[in-house]
């Protein structure tokens, strides 16, 4: 498995909130898959839970964040996190 090394401060920033979101994602998925996905409101109606988009919407961020730290695929050299000149 390949390494990355983060040590800037706006790096770091942008990984603590990819991790962030994970944990936000993962939060959801597990309350989804404990309660189901949808409900049925006061008035007898079935809805989808709010944290169907809570999910999507972490999910989608956390992909976001890794993007743009250029960790979603491995490094050709693993000493080298990011594009050079990125964040400078």
């Amino acid at each position: 498995m390949s390494e990355y090394k983060i040590t800037d401060s706006p790096g770091l920033e942008l990984l603590r909130r990819a991790i962030e979101a994970a944990d936000r994602a993962d939060q959801a998925a597990e309350i989804l898959a404990r309660d189901g996905i949808s409900y049925v409101s006061r008035l007898g109606e079935t809805k989808v839970s709010p944290l169907v988009g809570v999910e999507r919407d972490a999910r989608n961020a956390q992909r976001q964040l890794l993007r743009e730290l250029a960790v979603t695929s491995p490094p050709t050299d693993p000493q080298i996190a990011r594009a050079a000149g990125r964040f400078s």
